[in-house]
């Protein structure tokens, strides 16, 4: 499990009692104490096992009373009220006593009159908030998160940890804070400084610094809240305490998931997450550090082998994938009949945004990119014989959202191949590609292509293209899990890890099912639904 039981475990004669005073009650607590109340044991004796005060068991006897018995005021006789109520309930039937204390604890709180401080009287210490607890996490997601090692080993798994990493930041609760992570990472349309968020909401860029740490700060207190994204992620860095080696591991863990879905600094984004993770600001560094180091042996070693012709075959191959999988319209344009294209929008330089440049051979100027895939791809185009030469953001694109208004879209990249004709292409991980605004860009796109004469197609890494999703072999237990759940409404983060008990259900699963079934698909917040209940 992620974490045990809150409270410690002392010896009292040749008794093993629990100490709990403080700490949150849980679902399979509050299940104990139902069948202790039901089992006719004494108020004492029930508080003595819980290893909770006598006070507080009569507090959450009073919540789990329901509305018609439950007394104005918290009483002693809370314990035989309950314990009355549970015995006059019929044989069978089923009661949530968890739903059941939530409300009650929901009305205790409103009924609580405001705290007022005098002005005399000194705040000396900060009263840390309680943590609510959550339902725990399904098995799928605790092997995920205790087997750290295992799994970073197997493709794909860096899109699970980019998608935890978006859950946490959905968890923190205070929504300006939350909205501040959500730009700093990249995951909010617009610049991502701390000039431009401060801006934004009238605040100085320090003070957005300063609401940036405590967004942190809370993270690292969330993970003490069972079932929450934020012990998930703590359990995986805590991994690292039991094996320094696999820091590396780690790191390109993290490196991969920027590349796939953040658009900030990979350095920056590295230590921010090692920070939520409950690591110090030097380990974070030391984290950061072994990400950068293998980042630049790759783009060394990656451009090196760009100039031999091993590389270049590779290049080749990756390009006839991306023929093969282009939408080309029925009559072509060549390159000896267009008009030069230009780029149409430069990179915004930040201190966060990951936006690089590199000088192309084969251009005869410099190439700039927005992401590590963006230059993967262009190097691709760089050493591929069968590309004469590429434009990056060579058009602007006007389309209609999902919100029904007007936006523009710039496509990453037009290569003019060996044979004249002109490929139109939009660069993306291949799960990003199933994202409801990512289709409808793309739709828009590949309609300019056709209009033009060019050919479209959206691409990933390795050659991965758009239709690798349309014929990904989807399971039948997988398709009728999610199918199932889409009737009963939409399916959030939580819920699709509660399918995954069920079912083997992957992140490329759900992406390959949202294009299959034209599913709309959201990441903030996650979001699995029929697009016709929009």
């Amino acid at each position: 499990m992620l974490s045990a039981p809150a409270g410690t475990l002392s010896v009292v004669g040749t008794d093993l009692e629990v100490y709990r005073r403080g700490a949150p009650w849980t679902p399979q607590e509050i299940t104990e104490l139902i069948e202790r109340i039901r089992a006719g044991s004494g108020r004492t004796d029930i508080a003595r096992t819980h290893g909770r005060t006598p006070g507080a068991l009569d507090a959450v006897a009073w919540r789990l009373l329901s509305a018609d018995h439950r007394p104005e005021k918290k009483t002693r006789q809370a314990v035989e009220l309950l314990r009355a109520e549970i015995n006059d309930i019929s044989a069978g039937a089923e009661t949530d006593w968890w739903a059941r204390y939530l409300q009650g604890r929901k009305i205790a709180n409103t009924a609580k009159p405001a705290r007022t401080r005098s002005p005399q009287t000194p705040k000396t210490t900060a009263t840390p908030k309680t943590p609510k607890p959550l339902l725990p996490l399904p098995e799928c997601v605790q092997t995920f998160a205790e087997q750290p090692a295992i799994d970073w080993t197997q493709p794909g798994t860096e899109s699970e940890l980019g998608l935890l990493i978006v859950q946490v930041v959905n968890e923190i609760v205070d929504p300006r804070n939350r909205y501040i992570m959500a730009r700093r990472l990249g995951l909010i349309d617009g610049s991502n400084t701390l000039e431009s968020i401060g801006e934004t909401l009238n605040l100085t860029r320090e003070r957005v610094r300063q609401l940036q740490n405590t967004a942190i700060t809370q993270v690292q207190h969330d993970a003490h809240r069972l079932g929450s994204a934020a012990a998930t992620l703590a359990v995986v860095f805590n991994f690292l305490d039991k094996d320094p080696t696999a820091i590396e591991a780690l790191a390109q863990s993290l490196l991969t998931a920027a590349q796939e879905l953040f658009s900030c600094r990979p350095t920056w984004l590295i230590k921010s997450v090692s920070r939520m993770g409950g690591r110090t600001p030097r380990q974070a560094d030391e984290i950061a550090a072994a990400a950068a180091g293998i980042r630049d042996a790759k783009r060394r070693r990656g451009r090196e082998l760009a100039h031999e012709q091993r590389q270049i075959l590779t290049c080749d191959r990756i390009v006839d994938k991306w023929i093969h999988a282009a939408t080309w319209p029925p009559h072509l344009k060549h390159a000896d009949s267009e008009r030069s294209t230009q780029r149409r929008r430069m990179p915004t330089p930040s201190g966060i945004a990951s936006v690089g440049s590199f000088d192309s051979e084969k251009n005869g100027t410099v190439v700039h990119f927005e992401s590590l895939l963006e230059e993967s791809v262009f190097i691709t185009a760089e050493g591929s014989d069968k590309i004469v030469t590429y434009q990056e953001q060579p058009c602007q694109i006007a389309y209609i959202g999902e919100d029904g208004q007007p936006h523009t879209y710039y496509p990453d990249l037009l290569l003019t191949l060996n044979d004249g004709r002109m490929l139109l292409a939009e660069v993306k991980p291949l799960w990003q590609m199933a994202l409801t605004t990512n289709r409808i860009k793309c739709e828009a796109a590949q309609r300019y292509a056709a209009q033009t004469g060019w050919g479209w197609v959206s691409v990933g890494s390795s050659g991965q293209a758009y239709r690798d999703l349309e014929q990904r072999d989807i399971s039948d237990l997988t398709r009728a899990s999610l199918t199932a759940a889409l009737n009963e409404g939409p399916v959030s983060w939580a819920h699709l890890q509660e399918l995954r008990t069920q079912a083997p259900i992957t992140a490329m699963d759900v992406a390959a099912f949202a294009v299959q079934e034209n599913i709309g698909l959201e990441l903030f917040p996650y979001r699995l639904y029929h697009v016709n209940d929009v």
